[in-house]
């Protein structure tokens, strides 16, 4: 159903008071339509709310003027909310016209920006598939907000992707933001297998983990995204990966599959992962894969802010690509807001913009 004829159907159940076909379709098309969470959210609160009309109207919670004047605020709200909806719609037409009008330029700043930063990140990467052999890890990418830690990781995943193709790949994506409680963990990640949490814990961890090893086992490989903002103890991080990557990866050591088990932590501000140690007071976070890294363990990614001469390097390297790069110092400074260090991701957005393109929707979003 396209969005005129939403907003059609919508506009003729609000004439109708049909309070469930309102509710229904509201939730349903936004869902499938609409990625903007905020929209989303009040998609579901408009459906509470007529919700509630309904229940009142039906049980005489009410007396009929006191319904018609909410059902009066109800369809003002949803009015609003349509106009909304709409603008969101057009928006999303013109970016995704603009994707389809300038697809070699979209291609060509999406390359320029894979060179930018993080070549000592991909090579750990790489070291750690190549040189070690490895096919199950966990990954820290470590960084404070708009140091690209989701540019990276999608940058770490290219090559699997390229070589197993997306239907290969399973990502489970969880967000742990502002928690600490490792139960909660266990909880979003039973749901996301479809595992049953029973009284018996330690029986309910052992069928999940038997679920994940199967389907990488025999199915595809899966990529764990663990979201991480928020101000999380190292030892409680510390709890997590004790209680469930170590078992898991334990798990599947005598497994046989060429399937990748991979799991990044993504912190949106930077973790202090030097002061998580173990019992023995051993470090338990690995910057290098040097003889004291043992398979399993976790590796780090710290990202790092780029100086001037970084960006006028990776600019010199553009000159070919691009015919606008003229005054290289004056483009420098651009980007760089006149500021001694900057953020990676600053400096992509700018260089988006500086050839009208949107990061998060047209670079990011696609990678």
């Amino acid at each position: 159903m396209q969005y005129s004829e939403f907003e059609a159907a919508i506009r003729n159940f609000l004439l109708d008071s049909n309070y469930t076909e309102i509710q229904d379709l509201l939730l349903d098309w936004i869902q499938e339509h609409v990625s903007d969470t905020q929209l989303q959210n009040e998609a579901l609160g408009h459906a509470t709310e007529c919700r509630k009309i309904a229940k009142d109207d039906r049980k005489g919670l009410k007396t009929s003027e006191e319904i018609d004047v909410a059902y009066n605020n109800f369809r003002l709200h949803v009015l609003q909310f349509l106009q909304d909806v709409k603008k969101y719609m057009d928006k999303l037409a013109l970016a995704k016209a603009s994707d389809q009008s300038r697809p070699e330029l979209i291609k060509k700043v999406r390359n320029a920006l894979e060179d930018l930063n993080y070549k000592k990140e991909i090579l750990l990467f790489r070291k750690f598939q190549l040189q070690k052999k490895q096919n199950r890890g966990i990954f820290l990418i470590n960084g404070s907000k708009y140091y690209g830690q989701n540019w990276l990781y999608r940058l770490l995943l290219k090559p699997v992707r390229g070589q197993r193709g997306n239907e290969a790949l399973r990502e489970v994506v969880i967000d742990f933001s502002g928690q600490i409680s490792i139960d909660m963990f266990w909880f979003l990640m039973y749901d996301q297998f479809n595992v049953s949490e029973g009284e018996n814990k330690s029986e309910s961890k052992r069928k999940l983990l038997e679920t994940i090893t199967h389907i990488w086992e025999n199915d595809r490989s899966l990529v764990f995204r663990i979201e991480m903002n928020g101000d999380i103890p190292p030892m409680d991080l510390l709890a997590f990966i004790q209680e469930f990557w170590l078992p898991l990866h334990q798990h599947t050591e005598a497994k046989n599959s060429e399937n990748m088990l991979l799991l990044f932590l993504i912190f949106g501000q930077t973790f202090d992962h030097q002061s998580a140690v173990s019992e023995q007071q051993e470090a338990v976070f690995a910057t290098d894969l040097n003889d004291q890294w043992k398979p399993g363990s976790p590796l780090v990614f710290d990202i790092g802010l780029l100086d001037q001469n970084e960006v006028l390097r990776w600019l010199e390297g553009r000159i070919n690509h691009f015919d606008d790069i003229l005054d290289l110092d004056e483009m420098t400074q651009q980007l760089m807001k006149n500021q001694p260090t900057i953020f990676p991701e600053i400096v992509m957005i700018g260089f988006c913009m500086h050839y009208k393109l949107s990061f998060q929707n047209q670079i990011l979003a696609k990678n």
